[in-house]
């Protein structure tokens, strides 16, 4: 008469008759039934089957309690039990979902676990089929369910939210990096839950690299968090590709809202503005500069806004609500470069546009923006935009530079002897000038099309830098060790290269 038992070598269920030493039919191994006895590697069927039938009824009954110890004493009576295994885990996740156990990686060794015991069982191909096919039914059920549950936190807790989905799909892609062919990948229904969980983590990365706005202030992925959820959802989109050939992610796109009530707010302010400001626009003058200074900084969020929904938000770039806010952004960005000209006396003015480091960077926005509206098929839009710009700050810098930089020009060596103020003045002017139409060298704006104004930008801001640099003599040696004005350095060292000097 023959018994069932497990190898002690290969750890196979086989069947094996009473002699003392055996040998194994599956790897060859010696078999000695004592030693079996003695490590509990004898099957007693009967007993597995009697606690499976009262756990089972425990399960369906949800006393899980209950349920787990028969699961147990099952496994007990055949360390092979593959259910049994896979329902003591379940029993966990189920006794303990407020508590402290790690849900998702319960989940995943659950599946491990059975799938292990379950090539060692030697059961037949429809048996397994129809355990992996229900197993993960349900673990898809506990894993979507669980990733989905940090949902309220996304709105009082960004970053926490943002921790745990990071780490909570690093944890659900370990099911996907199990033996395919183990767990049956090619059964439709096992394919199909699969696919469901890829699909309810893409979505989850999708929804966890947006920027959001809490208050007043914007909250975005650090840069480890956002390399984190891209390379994510690109292996699970890699993984949803395999499972169905017309899966596609780009129906997964940010949500615009926030962003555009920004834009509305920010619009609408630079309207009422303008309109009160007709008199002193004429003189390219700005009349009440902290008000518009306030409205300058709403749309410096605005374009940063714009900027990460856009680049940073994992969004299509087909999507015809990303072309609508590129061009937004792009007008934006172009204000924040366009020089602040306010009149000091009758007769002078000052120019504010930030220091060159900031110009610097807005203008690497700008270019993406007008880049990735090329891209885009609107490049005739990106260029009617910047013609416009350049338009503008060419006649409002003309208007100030040209009257000035003449009568520098008679009066240079009065000015340099000068004690007065005039030194100072003419120093400030012709630096703020310079910076002031740095956009347009082609190391600030790197977006080449033929414009006239440019070109006449381009001379301008040569002949304010080496008026400044006339002022100090060309003493680079001092300049370099100046903080507030080394940059007018790197603004003429591009002018060089722009005019091949």
């Amino acid at each position: 008469m023959s018994i069932s038992a497990i190898c002690s070598h290969c750890k196979k269920t086989i069947s094996v008759d009473k002699r003392p030493n055996l040998s194994c039919p599956e790897c060859g191994g010696f078999v000695n039934l004592l030693i079996l006895q003695r490590h509990g590697l004898i099957i007693d069927k009967d007993t597995e089957k009697a606690e499976l039938a009262a756990a089972t009824d425990y399960f369906k009954n949800a006393e899980f309690l209950g349920a787990s110890e028969h699961f147990k004493k099952a496994l007990k009576a055949n360390k092979n039990s593959y259910i049994a295994q896979y329902f003591v885990n379940i029993c966990e996740i189920y006794l303990n979902e407020t508590g402290d156990v790690d849900v998702i990686e319960c989940a995943v060794n659950a599946v491990c676990a059975a799938l292990k015991l379950m090539t060692r069982a030697g059961i037949k191909l429809d048996e397994k089929q129809r355990f992996v096919t229900a197993m993960l039914g349900e673990i898809k059920i506990i894993i979507v369910n669980s990733l989905n549950s940090y949902d309220e936190l996304y709105d009082y807790d960004i970053a926490e939210y943002r921790a745990k989905i990071i780490s909570e799909l690093k944890k659900a892609l370990a099911l996907f990096n199990t033996d395919g062919e183990a767990m049956m990948i090619y059964l439709p229904n096992v394919s199909r839950n699969m696919l469901e969980i890829a699909d309810t983590a893409i979505a989850l990365c999708h929804k966890a690299v947006q920027t959001v706005a809490i208050g007043a202030e914007l909250y975005h992925p650090t840069s480890t968090e956002y390399s984190a959820l891209t390379a994510l959802c690109n292996e699970f989109n890699a993984y949803a590709v395999s499972m169905s050939n017309d899966y596609d992610m780009r129906k997964y796109v940010p949500d615009f809202t926030q962003c555009d009530l920004l834009n509305e707010n920010v619009e609408s302010r630079l309207q009422k503005f303008d309109a009160a400001n007709k008199s002193n626009a004429k003189k390219y003058l700005v009349g009440d500069i902290d008000e518009y200074n306030s409205i300058l900084k709403d749309c410096e969020k605005a374009v940063e806004f714009i900027y990460r929904v856009c680049f940073k938000s994992m969004c299509d770039t087909a999507n015809a609500e990303r072309h609508r806010l590129l061009l937004a952004g792009l007008r934006f960005a172009v204000r924040l470069i366009t020089p602040r000209i306010v009149a000091i006396d009758k007769k002078r003015v000052q120019l504010f546009i930030g220091n060159n480091v900031e110009v610097e960077e807005l203008c690497g926005v700008v270019t993406q923006f007008l880049q990735a509206v090329s891209q885009n098929g609107n490049s005739v839009a990106a260029q009617a935009v910047l013609r416009e710009y350049y338009a503008r700050l060419y006649d409002a810098l003309d208007a100030y530079f040209t009257p000035e930089h003449e009568r520098y020009s008679k009066r240079f060596n009065k000015i340099k002897s000068d004690n007065s103020g005039e030194y100072a003045f003419y120093e400030r002017f012709m630096f703020a000038c310079a910076i002031c139409a740095a956009p347009s060298l082609t190391d600030y704006i790197k977006y080449v099309y033929k414009d006239k104004n440019r070109a006449r930008l381009v001379k301008l801001c040569k002949a304010a830098a080496e008026a400044f640099l006339l002022l100090r003599d060309y003493d680079v040696a001092a300049l370099e060790q100046s903080n507030f004005h080394r940059p007018i350095l790197d603004v003429y060292n591009s002018v060089m290269r722009e005019t091949g000097a």
